[in-house]
């Protein structure tokens, strides 16, 4: 999907260390959940077979290798991966038409268990995202990443390969800040309270026309509301911002204490359930795009 607004300042040609001010009109494109590409299953026979006997021999076995015998994933695997392809296409061919001046993801970037440095991390970055988003307006326009719960699977060195060892090897690829070069997961729900300054203290000092909150996890959704985020909501509404984000496998709209909440999380694999199947579920769903046999 695509979002539009006005801010002041003069038109310039930007790239992933420059924010993308344009005139009175600026476009840009808001995708989540989309890096099935280039992802390899575990196989069935490790799955069911010795998987649950390591567990029951209380071996440890890393959380991707884990993820990587999701039975849902395993099943939608090349599904999923056409649809990114032609999910990829189509917003290319809207941003050509719109003029997108940056891309912002909401997170999931790579499925089903993130990307980490190593040759096989280095390769599914290259086919999930370099050379699939690489025609066209892809080819200049910046992208603004985030992280969600798929890219933080390898723990640390999943959130070190996409925060610093990807945006050398592209440089549309870029992360804003540095709140991910903490050592994660503990540490990072330790340590809410640097997220929500930093949050409060950038929205306060911005003097743009529409400010906006980038992230994974809904805090209004048709599927389960992510409570432990009110703290960031409570500042968005103060600041009159609108929020962004992805995970659930569909396209939504909510509205809530005078605030929008814009979800676009099904750029590889579309999931009608975590729209309700289309239906509000609540007073808050103003629109709930729930098509399983597209993206958005």
């Amino acid at each position: 999907m695509s979002v539009t607004g006005g801010l002041d300042g003069a038109t310039t040609n930007v790239t992933s260390r420059t924010a993308p001010t344009g005139a009175e009109v600026l476009t840009v494109a808001v995708i989540g959940d989309y890096g099935w590409t280039g992802w390899i299953p575990s196989p069935d026979k490790f799955c069911f077979d010795v998987l649950p006997r390591l567990q029951a021999a209380g071996i440890t076995v890393p959380n991707e290798v884990v993820n990587d015998c999701d039975p849902g994933d395993k099943q939608y695997i090349t599904n999923a991966t056409a649809l990114q392809m032609d999910t990829s296409a189509y917003v290319g061919q809207i941003c050509a038409m719109k003029n997108c001046s940056a891309f912002l993801s909401v997170g999931d970037n790579f499925y089903d268990s993130g990307v980490d440095f190593t040759t096989s991390g280095l390769l599914r970055f290259q086919a999930a995202w370099v050379d699939m988003y690489t025609q066209g307006v892809f080819k200049y326009a910046p992208w603004y990443q985030c992280l969600g719960n798929h890219d933080i699977v390898p723990g640390q060195p999943g959130v070190d390969f996409q925060t610093k060892v990807a945006p050398m090897y592209d440089d549309r690829w870029y992360f804003n800040t540095s709140l991910y070069y903490n050592p994660y997961t503990k540490a990072c729900h330790n340590d809410t309270q640097t997220q929500i300054d930093f949050l409060s203290n950038t929205f306060a000092a911005s003097n743009a026309t529409w400010k906006f909150l980038q992230m994974h996890h809904p805090y209004r959704s048709a599927a389960t509301n992510e409570t432990d985020l009110g703290p960031l909501i409570e500042i968005v509404i103060q600041h009159q911002g609108i929020v962004m984000n992805g995970h659930d496998h569909c396209m939504g709209h909510f509205f809530s204490n005078n605030t929008n909440f814009i979800l676009s999380g099904a750029a590889g694999y579309p999931q009608a359930g975590d729209c309700n199947n289309g239906t509000a579920p609540g007073p808050y769903a103003l629109y709930l795009g729930a098509n399983n046999l597209t993206g958005e």
